[in-house]
């Protein structure tokens, strides 16, 4: 009777730890939902949940000056990393907190491409996609073109694509972009996903990303957006 000798004994367990990692990484890929990203192609602010990010200094050992946007660097405390998916946004310009614990980005335009990506740890397929569009204040009803056709139901399906370069700590997909432009709301809030139940309607919780986009015809004297919203206070 030939037994294993102790040489392959140790090939055995790594074999095994190999095949398990593999295995492990396989059902993280096939559970896990994969991060849609939306960025405006304008000038935006990234307005971070303060319970999940923190900005950090020069002085902080995790800085790395490759990210620094006007002297901070965004910190993802959940999962103890630069957030990098948010450095994707083209034309970011600063951070700050969130009033509302949203995370998004903030511009100021009436006429601008949405940048479609998406994000996750391993390649995969993302599917059934729509991008949604709402109107601030929500009682508003806001005229949405997009790629030149108007919107009745402020929700749209975009086309499928492919989670499948390597970047970073991640995967992501080749961009896609649509033109926007729309008027008759103080704002517009953007997200999107993937439908999972194929009713057409997000129904899982908040998208971790969105854009909030500003009415730029909407006179303001003062920076803050409070000052913006008390224009339309008896609406």
């Amino acid at each position: 009777m030939s037994g294993t000798t102790k040489s392959s004994v140790p090939r055995v367990l790594l074999f095994l730890l190999v095949l398990g990692g593999v295995l492990s990484s396989t059902v993280v890929c096939i559970h896990a939902e994969p991060a849609l990203l939306v960025y405006p192609s304008t000038a935006a602010t990234f307005r971070y949940d303060t319970a999940r990010y923190q900005l950090l200094e020069p002085a902080d050992p995790n800085y790395d000056p490759a990210y620094s946007v006007g002297g901070s660097v965004l910190w993802d405390k959940v999962e103890q990393r630069i957030p990098v998916e948010v450095y994707r946004a083209p034309n970011l310009v600063g951070f700050e907190p969130s009033p509302d614990g949203r995370n998004e980005f903030v511009t100021m335009s009436n006429d601008f491409y949405l940048i479609v990506d998406g994000f996750f740890h391993c390649p995969r397929q993302l599917s059934n996609l729509y991008v949604r569009f709402i109107p601030d204040p929500p009682q508003s009803t806001a005229l949405v073109i997009m790629n030149g056709q108007p919107l009745e139901y402020y929700i749209e399906p975009i086309p499928s694509f492919a989670v499948s370069t390597p970047v970073g700590d991640g995967w992501y997909a080749d961009t896609q972009k649509f033109r926007v432009r729309w008027s008759a709301a103080t704002g517009i809030r953007i997200t999107a996903w993937g439908d999972k139940d194929g009713n057409g309607f997000y129904s899982d919780g908040i998208p971790l990303f969105g854009v909030y986009v500003r009415d730029n015809s909407v006179p303001v004297k003062t920076k803050t957006w409070g000052g913006v919203k008390s224009l339309y206070a008896g609406d």
